[in-house]
């Protein structure tokens, strides 16, 4: 599934990699990289673009939660699919705070995984669906804006 969409996953790489100012939530602003993307231009790229998301108000209107075709996906869930995807560090002293932040393509073709297992996880679809009907899903999700 991923080798068959691969050039369309480069430019959602791409795309993500061309953001240029997210909102610095999650990365220290003197860690910078122009060649890897960082997890604050992944959650601006689903936010920006409300993949698949159905805004939802409580009644104070004060606070939004979003909906990812009736499944509820936080940002704490794209965090733990983003870090549960990056490979070991060799030397955290040196590169640890970058390294820690930013995802390589290779670490993101797995965060495409992670996110479509998670995406899953608490509908009936979890074991009905295999991993790569659940990656066609969610690569559609991504490559509709």
């Amino acid at each position: 599934m991923l080798k068959v969409n691969l050039k369309s996953i480069k430019k959602i790489y791409q795309i993500m990699l061309d953001i240029k100012r997210p909102a610095k939530v999650y990365c220290h602003e003197n860690f910078k990289n122009e060649s890897i993307v960082s997890i604050d231009q992944i959650i601006h790229y689903i936010a920006k673009h409300k993949i698949g998301r159905i805004m939802m108000k409580t009644k104070n209107n004060r606070r939004e939660e979003f909906l990812i075709d009736s499944v509820f996906i936080s940002d704490r869930m794209i965090r733990a699919c983003f870090y549960l995807s990056k490979m070991t560090v060799a030397d955290e002293i040196k590169d640890g705070q970058m390294e820690f932040t930013h995802i390589k393509f290779v670490e993101f073709l797995e965060f495409i995984g992670r996110l479509s297992h998670a995406y899953y996880e608490t509908t009936s679809h979890h074991l009905e669906w295999l991993l790569h009907e659940k990656i066609e899903y969610v690569l559609g999700l991504l490559f509709k804006p």
